[in-house]
């Protein structure tokens, strides 16, 4: 992970299943403690499944933080793949939850 603007990012990994994938993002705003906007590839047994941008926004809210992320997505085998990817993100963001309380 290159984390900087213009700097890359690539995870590959394997699913139980053998479906392998490919994650390439490329950073291109990165506002500390405010705003990051980011684009991604994702490649699923060596075909591009889907193309993003992805944007997080985060806000004081009294002693919390509102966080509010977007992603507008081009599924490239036309199927909609948005619950999926909603699963997927919400399990992160448990995930981050978790290990910040």
């Amino acid at each position: 992970m290159d984390f900087r603007v213009g700097g890359l990012e690539v995870a590959e990994g394997r699913f139980d299943n053998g479906i392998t994938t490919l994650f390439e993002a490329r950073y291109h705003v990165i506002e500390p403690d405010c705003r990051l906007i980011y684009a991604y590839d994702l490649h699923l047994s060596g075909e591009i499944h889907s193309v993003t941008l992805s944007s997080l926004e985060l806000q004081p809210d009294g002693g919390k933080t509102r966080v509010t992320y977007t992603e507008q997505i081009v599924f490239m085998d036309g199927k909609d793949g948005v619950e999926m990817r909603r699963g997927g993100t919400e399990w992160h963001f448990e995930t981050i939850e978790t290990l910040l309380a």
